[in-house]
């Protein structure tokens, strides 16, 4: 019965009643009255506005994920896709997918270069530009870069002197993956974690 009634419901009504549930604080209700304009009106002015708070309102940032990317492709023209973009963007930073974060970063920037969440990408672009990393690995295949990966990994666990909170990645360059251990603040310290770790490798910066 109530499905029918939110089924019945206008997409302005659907949207007051999400607002509604998200101003008392009921977070869960709030996603599922926007998902449901979603669902009933895709093709609504409202409709891309309900899709950004969905994914917003997303506690599993999978989800939240798929929901951005959709607003995106579905609703190239509306003004939530530049937060979209860079809320994808940092997805991909924090899962460490550091080729796609940067991205989707400078997919912002170019796109929507007045954008308030531009400045903000172009910020997190100056991290990486500072960044240390030790290349220990390059391979054609994606299962040799993996094996090293899973190999390396114990050994950072046990190092307590990088001044950073270390991991192994592999990012795809062309046919290539490369693993390499980061982040650090300096050569120096990269170069000394070489010395301490017995690791075969070389410093480089990130890009």
């Amino acid at each position: 019965m109530i499905i029918l009634i939110l089924f019945l419901l206008l997409p302005s009504e659907l949207y007051k009643e999400a607002h509604k549930a998200y101003k008392s604080g009921d977070f869960e209700l709030a996603g599922k009255r926007f998902e449901r304009l979603l669902v009933n009106y895709p093709d609504n002015v409202l409709a891309p506005e309900a899709m950004f708070w969905t994914a917003k309102l997303k506690s599993n940032p999978d989800k939240a994920m798929e929901y951005y990317t959709k607003l995106v492709s579905l609703y190239p023209e509306s003004n939530f896709v530049p937060e979209a973009l860079y809320n994808i963007a940092q997805y991909y930073y924090a899962v460490e997918d550091y080729n796609s974060a940067i991205k989707f970063y400078n997919d912002l920037i170019n796109k929507y270069p007045s954008n308030i969440y531009s400045k903000y990408a172009y910020e997190q672009l100056k991290i990486f530009s500072t960044l240390i990393y030790i290349q220990v690995g390059a391979f054609s295949s994606k299962e040799n870069a993996i094996k090293l990966q899973q190999e390396i990994t114990p050994i950072l666990s046990s190092d307590s002197l990088s001044g950073n909170e270390l991991s192994v990645q592999i990012n795809q360059e062309v046919n290539l993956y490369k693993v390499k251990i980061g982040p650090f603040n300096s050569e120096l310290e990269a170069s000394e974690f070489l010395l301490r770790s017995k690791i075969n490798g070389f410093v480089m910066k990130r890009k």
